[in-house]
Parts: structure tokens; sequence; C-alpha cells
């Protein structure tokens, strides 16, 4: 199975503290700034998962 990318590894572990800062940042971040940083998870996450199945 190839190496997790280590920012997926890193998001992977710390899912709840970036649950916390997000919950956080809406209140500093615009519409758009939220959309970016959900579509670039959303790609590392699908990344992750298509590593893990092979």
């Amino acid at each position: 199975m190839p190496e997790l990318h280590s920012m997926i590894a890193l998001f992977e572990s710390q899912d709840e503290v970036l649950d916390a800062c997000m919950g956080l940042a809406q209140d500093h971040l615009s519409d758009d700034d939220m959309a970016i940083l959900a579509e670039a998870g959303a790609i590392m996450c699908r990344d992750g998962l298509a590593r893990r199945d092979g």
C-alpha cells in the first residue's frame, strides 16, 4: 500500500482539533474561504481513501 501523504495523515490524526478550529474560523473566514478549505479537505480525503483502497 502506498505511503499516506503527510498532510492527509496529519488531518486524520487531528480531526477533532480541526473540527473545533473550523467552527471557530467560521466567524473570521468568508464563505468563499470556507468553500475553498472544504474542497481542499475533500480532495485530500478522496486521495487518502483511494490510496487505502489501492
